[in-house]
This record gives C-alpha cells, structure tokens and sequence, in this order.
C-alpha cells in the first residue's frame, strides 16, 4: 500500500505543478496578448508619422538674403534680423571713431535715425554690436554698445541699413530682403 499511496502523492504533487504552470502560462499569454496589441498601435503611429511631412523650423537669418556696399575699412557684419543688434567691423589696422555717425534704418515708410556717441571707437581688426535698450544682449568677447534712443531695431520684410559720417557721406551699407518661399 505504502507504493500505491507514494504514487498518488506523486500524482497530487504533479496536479499541482501542472496547475501551476497552467496559470503561469495564462498569465504570460495575456502579457503577451497585450504586448502584441501596443506593437500594433506603435506600428500604426509610426505608419502615421511617416506619411506626415516632417518641417524643420528655419533660423530666422536663413530666411533672408543681405547685400552689403561700402568701400572703407567699416562694414555692416551680421544685422540680427529680429531687431536685436547690428554689427559694425572695422577691417583697418587702427581704431575708428565713429562719434556723431549717423546709422538710420528704413523698413517700408518706418525709420529709425540715431546719431552715436561722441566717443563711439571701434577697434582696429574687430566688431562693434549696437544694440537697443530693450534687446537681449549677452555677454560676448565682443565691444557692445546699448543705444538708448532705440528699443529695438526695426524688421520687416525688405530692411535697409546704413551709416552716414559727419559730412553726410555713406560709409557702409546693407540690405536685407526676405526669401520669398514658393
């Protein structure tokens, strides 16, 4: 009896084993159902997205052409588009003092006329940013001047800049024109 009443205890140990490993096995198989189901909808979002056209936003000085004029060693560089600041370069070998120029921007009917400083140096070989009182202006290793008489540079879609000296004379030029997108 001893033999029958083992087996059967091997029997119930085996019914529990199996019992289980059934349930185990139906929790994996809903896991799996669910798996399957959130891979189906990735899948479809990812079809979605690739049918969608994907638009890089531009940089705003991307979006414009600059022609610049001047036949002295001061040039317009780099005029931020949005108003921020403009950039004067002195490509000589000597400081300039641009005390009493005159830079005065056009876009459409609006002008901005503003007359610099008595003492407005530029040094030989650099940059000078102008900026307007309400711009942002970070701290570059660059000579910064903040212009009190201007909140910010004017911008537009045609926008025309330029310095005039003492006598009245054009120095440097720029315009800049928006791209137009077709």
């Amino acid at each position: 009896m001893s033999k029958v009443k083992k087996l059967e205890a091997e029997k119930r140990e085996l019914k529990k084993e199996l019992e289980v490993t059934e349930q185990m096995y139906a929790k994996l198989f809903d896991e799996f159902k669910k798996l399957k189901a959130q891979n189906l909808i990735l899948e479809a979002d990812n079809e979605e997205l690739k049918k969608k056209k994907i638009i890089k936003p531009k940089k705003l000085e991307d979006q414009y052409y600059s022609l610049y004029s001047g036949k002295g060693p001061i040039k317009f560089g780099n005029c931020n588009v949005a108003g921020q600041f403009l950039e004067l370069e002195n490509n000589s070998n000597h400081a300039v003092n641009l005390g009493y120029f005159v830079i005065k921007r056009t876009v459409g009917e609006a002008i901005i006329e503003v007359t610099l400083p008595k003492v407005t140096i530029i040094q030989p070989m650099s940059k000078l940013l102008i900026y307007g009182k309400k711009s942002t202006c970070p701290k570059l290793n660059v000579q910064t001047l903040i212009h009190d008489q201007v909140e910010l540079w004017l911008t537009g879609d045609i926008m025309e800049t330029v310095l005039i000296d003492e006598m009245g004379t054009v120095v440097t030029s720029i315009v800049q024109r928006l791209k137009n997108e077709e």
